[in-house]
């Protein structure tokens, strides 16, 4: 089986316990193989979550409106066994296939599982959803996306890899000149704003020049930068370190960057330097390349599968 990328992003899922969604008292069976009534209240939970992509009026109450035709109730316990019957249909396949996670994933995926768990041990119990049904249900997401992944891993290509990221991903390397000072918690005055947000034009126009690095700005401008926030111990011996990367998604709504700034960041070329004001500090920053090897790609190829196929 292929090394899986990114999987764990499938245990972030919600887990909030659905008022609607009571303890029942027994498993149903489908298709012939039980189903605990922990892994069905988790199908059903996800079922509940749907609802809201499908009612029309938001702010009356859920259960009592009609969805494609149907009840609510209706309409999600039809749902909830829908995904039961799929959840069958991945277990069985997996096996089917030979499929299996390696030793170090599945001791990384337990103590994810159990963190998560852990976190939301009252909701999942108000709910009757046992730690070992919801690891079973968590398993069954993780095999899901790599049976996805053995089936489209090979019929994906680099090329289709580059374009989806390309046309929906930016990324760019950023050196920040703080607004906060570090030893009062405090924003900077106007004034000393108004120097930092200097030097950065400055370290600008030189690297639009093209005779410095950001690395270069670094060991140049960020030691009186980090003076003027308070912070003179910080270490500036690697440049490097300081030089912070990110890859942004089109019309991601950030908490440094604004939508409109990502999005503009598309009709920029790569390897041009700009000037990003935010919140918390001026950032002068380079776009660069997304991928830079044919490793890279297909790194990120395992990842993207469910965007680029789904």
């Amino acid at each position: 089986m292929k090394k899986i990328a990114a999987l764990a992003l499938v245990l972030l899922m919600a887990a909030t316990a659905f008022s609607g969604c009571g303890v029942i008292a027994t498993a149903v069976t489908v298709d012939g193989t039980d189903i605990s009534s922990g892994v069905y209240l988790m199908n059903q939970i996800q079922a509940y979550s749907e609802v809201g992509e499908k009612i029309e009026d938001t702010s009356a109450d859920v259960l009592k409106q009609d969805i494609e035709g149907v009840k609510a109730t209706e309409w999600i316990h039809n749902r909830t066994i829908e995904l039961c019957k799929r959840y069958i249909a991945v277990e069985r396949m997996f096996d089917e296939l030979g499929l299996s996670f390696t030793q170090e994933e599945t001791t990384y995926y337990d103590g994810l599982i159990a963190s998560n768990y852990s976190t939301n041990k009252k909701a999942m119990e108000q709910n009757g959803v046992g730690e070992e049904s919801y690891t079973a249900y968590m398993y069954n997401s993780l095999k899901a996306n790599t049976l996805f992944t053995e089936k489209y891993f090979d019929a994906v290509t680099n090329s289709e890899v580059s374009t989806y990221l390309d046309e929906n991903y930016v990324s760019i390397k950023y050196v920040s000149f703080p607004y906060m000072n570090t030893a009062t918690y405090t924003f900077l005055s106007t004034e000393e704003i108004e120097k930092q947000t200097a030097a950065a034009n400055k370290a600008l126009e030189e690297l639009k020049k093209g005779d410095v690095t950001l690395e270069d700005i670094v060991a140049k401008y960020l030691p009186d930068a980090y003076k003027l926030v308070g912070n003179e111990t910080q270490d500036f011996s690697t440049p490097a370190s300081l030089v912070s990367s990110t890859k942004l998604q089109k019309g991601q709504t950030s908490t440094t960057f604004t939508t409109e700034f990502i999005d503009g960041l598309f009709d920029t070329k790569v390897d041009e330097y700009g000037i990003y004001e935010g919140g918390a500090g001026v950032m002068v920053y380079q776009k660069v390349a997304n991928y830079t090897s044919d490793d890279e790609l297909t790194y990120y190829k395992s990842s993207l599968l469910t965007d680029i196929k789904g």
